[in-house]
This record gives C-alpha cells, structure tokens and sequence, in this order.
C-alpha cells in the first residue's frame, strides 16, 4: 500500500483488498486491532442477517497513517431486497455499532427502476471517500465478505 505526503492512500481511488491484507496494512498496533475487532464483529453479525456478498468501502483516519483513528468509517452496499426485508434488524445493527461509522447504501440491478439512486449514492460517496474536508485527494479501501 502506498501513502502520499498526507499520509493518504495513493493512487486516489478505492483499493481492493483481501480481509486479511487489511489487517495486515491497518492494524499495526493494539488500538488499531481494538478498532479492527470491532469492524469484524460488525461483519460476523451483518453476515447472520444477509447471505449475499457484500462491499465494503472504508474511509476516514483509519485507513490513513495516523496514529489514533477515533472509529473507522464503513459504507456497506446491501442488496436492496435484504435492506427492505431486514430494515429493522440493518437499523439496530447500525445503532448499536461503536468505533465503526456506518452508513448503508441500498444494491438496485441495472435492470430495476430505481438503479440510478444506487449509481447516485455510489458516486457520492465515490467523491466523499477520495477528497477530505480541504479537498485533498485520497484513496479508500475495498473488501467483499
């Protein structure tokens, strides 16, 4: 993995990578691990909800060089049926999370009406994952479980 001068992921793009490359490249010391196992006990219990794959995308200090992210931001891309059928449980998943920001964005197929909120919400948070708050460029990180 390469850094910029900011300590941002470089190229500035998402970054696909294995469960345990990340770990590997993020969790170099005690509190990284602390907030890593709190990231994967999230993923243990979204797994029990949904069956179908899921992306990951992975923002904020976490995934830069910095010394004490405060939490790891995570914006998880579910299967728009799932989200419908399992709303509830998705919402007290989210609510009960610490050290783990998290937002969902709802999975429509190129063939649904409604295919262009999930190309809209992507592009969005595609411009909020690669700029920080005074428009530097940076890179975030991809996994699928």
């Amino acid at each position: 993995m390469k850094f910029d001068n900011n300590g941002y992921i470089f190229p500035y793009k998402p970054h696909k990578l294995k469960i345990d490359e990340f770990e590997l490249i993020f969790g170099s010391d005690e509190h990284r691990k602390f907030l890593l196992s709190k990231l994967f006990q999230f993923m243990v219990e979204l797994k029990q909800i949904t069956t179908d794959d899921v992306v990951f995308w992975i923002d904020g200090s976490f995934v830069t060089q910095k010394t004490k992210p405060n939490d790891i931001d995570v914006v998880v891309f579910v299967n728009f049926q799932y989200f419908k059928s399992k709303q509830n449980q998705l919402s007290a998943l989210k609510e009960s999370q610490e050290f783990v920001d998290l937002y969902y964005v709802k999975v429509f197929p190129e063939d649904h009406p409604n295919f262009h909120l999930t190309k809209l919400d992507k592009l969005d948070w595609l411009h909020f994952f690669t700029t920080d708050r005074k428009n530097k460029r940076k890179g975030f990180i991809e996994l699928t479980i």
